[in-house]
């Protein structure tokens, strides 16, 4: 797990891995299917001090796999541009693992909130009565982020005619 980038001059400081956990619009998590194969689904997520907090439905692959096996990866890529001159992409990609559990309670309704605030800020009150209306429907996750790392490569500075 602890394996150093290969491409350590593209290492990314742990302030901008934090900020790009924050602002990212969704993730990737990776987890292990019960056949032995990687499975990876897209997904909204917050961010909060080294936790990560997703939602899902009370059924379906994902949560009996996760169950079955709890360890996981989750990837934000950010700021991509294709670079054709340079046969490259310019991006910013923080990448997590850790284990993933279900949360209850107070923490259950906390991540709630803290998704609508970053995805509908704008729908506060008909969204805490959705949620109000979802919330048994639904399961929340939280993974608890063992080791981060980011890497970018920054586009060149664009040259004037």
């Amino acid at each position: 797990m602890n394996r150093p980038l290969r491409r350590a001059e593209r290492a990314m400081d742990k302030e901008t891995q934090e900020e790009i956990l924050k602002r990212g619009e969704y993730g990737v998590l990776g987890f292990l299917g019960e056949d032995g194969y990687p499975r990876t689904l897209p997904l909204s997520y917050v961010y909060d001090e080294g936790r990560l907090y997703f939602h899902s439905a009370r059924e379906g692959e994902k949560v009996e796999e996760l169950r079955q096996d709890p360890r996981a990866s989750f990837t934000v890529v950010t700021g991509t541009k294709v670079l054709p001159e340079l046969f490259s992409t310019a991006y910013q990609s923080v990448i997590g693992v850790g284990h993933v559990s279900v949360v209850e309670g107070e923490e259950k309704k906390q991540a709630l909130r803290r998704l609508l605030a970053k995805y509908s800020p704008e729908h506060r009150k008909t969204g805490e009565e959705y949620l109000l209306r979802a919330e048994k429907a639904t399961l929340v996750y939280r993974m608890d982020l063992l080791q981060v790392t980011g890497k970018e490569r920054k586009a060149p500075p664009e040259k004037e005619d």
